[in-house]
């Protein structure tokens, strides 16, 4: 997910030439991906990733990557701008709907089987939306650190996935999150919530990390420690040879994991949880700095559709 947060996705982009290592069938063993398509658009963007060896017991992973923090990026306003809307991520899938089917067609990149998703931040958004309505062809979901949905797209994603024959099963649902990081009560509902059919698998981890200082408010104060742990991943360090911090433990963090719908929904219902963010990012981002950027950005555009970037290049 690192390597795929730092990608380009721009068609012609050499990034999307890139070889992407992943854990092997054996353990301690390597094997490999490739970029197969890339889906950008009106603010999504993801990695059709697929593996380079025909032995590979590699799944093809679909990856919906963060939010892009440069404006000069490839639909990085777009991007930002889809953190701003009432319902988090709904333009930017909207725009790339057609695509996605278009995808989840193509058995050169399913293997006319079954996929894997991966999402991480603004990416689980957009994946809420993709698992609404391609559920059916994804094997697992796993997300971090994602933000939630609309209420109504979990619940219809829920319901669909409910009625299932008892001998089916489902899509698999792992959910991490560092505790303290504000996009988990974000949106209304996370994904995971509401399935209650006989073999679905929905796990929460929720990982403390020692020595990083969690938010203690919403306040624009404390931004830069949610950052902090908003990009953190937790597994990738450890002390080599000493018991640290408050943890009796070599590693820098513990976790605590919770399975089932009676364990998770209550968690997972995030703003019957925690609604407060959430109100602040509708009535300020929303309201306020989504339409002042989204009117500016829509100007831009139109004044760069009629005069051409050439223009403003031979006059600045």
């Amino acid at each position: 997910m690192a390597i795929i947060s730092l990608l380009e996705t721009h068609d012609q982009h050499q990034d999307t030439q890139v070889v992407i290592p992943a854990p092997g069938e054996k353990e301690g063993e390597l094997d490999y991906y490739e970029v197969y398509d890339v889906v950008s658009k009106g603010g999504l963007n993801a990695f059709a990733l697929v593996p380079i060896s025909k032995q590979s017991s590699l799944k093809p992973l679909l990856v919906f990557r963060c939010t892009k923090q440069g404006v000069g990026q490839t639909d990085g306003i777009p991007s930002m701008l889809n953190n701003g809307e009432k319902n988090i991520g709904k333009s930017g899938y909207d725009a790339c709907a057609e695509k996605f089917e278009a995808l989840m067609r193509d058995k050169n990149f399913t293997g006319g089987g079954k996929v894997n998703v991966l999402c991480y931040s603004l990416g689980g958004a957009h994946a809420g939306y993709f698992l609404r309505e391609h559920w059916e062809k994804v094997k697992e979901c796993i997300c971090f650190n994602v933000v939630g949905n609309d209420a109504k797209v979990i619940e219809r994603l829920a319901e669909q996935i409910n009625q299932l024959p008892d001998n089916q099963i489902p899509p698999a649902f792992h959910l991490h999150r560092n505790l303290g990081d504000w996009v988990n009560v974000t949106g209304q509902k996370h994904m995971g919530w509401g399935i209650k059919h006989l073999n679905t698998q929905v796990h929460l981890y929720e990982w403390d990390v020692d020595d990083l200082p969690r938010p203690s408010s919403y306040e624009p104060t404390q931004i830069l420690s949610w950052m902090n742990i908003h990009g953190f991943r937790p597994m990738d360090v450890h002390s080599e040879d000493r018991v640290r911090g408050k943890y009796s433990t070599r590693f820098r963090y513990r976790y605590t994991h919770s399975s089932g719908p009676s364990a998770c929904d209550p968690i997972l219902d995030t703003y019957k949880r925690d609604r407060i963010f959430e109100d602040l990012r509708r009535e300020i981002g929303h309201k306020v700095l989504f339409n002042v950027v989204n009117i500016g950005y829509s100007i831009l555009e139109f004044v760069l559709r009629v005069l051409g970037i050439d223009f403003f290049k031979r006059n600045l």
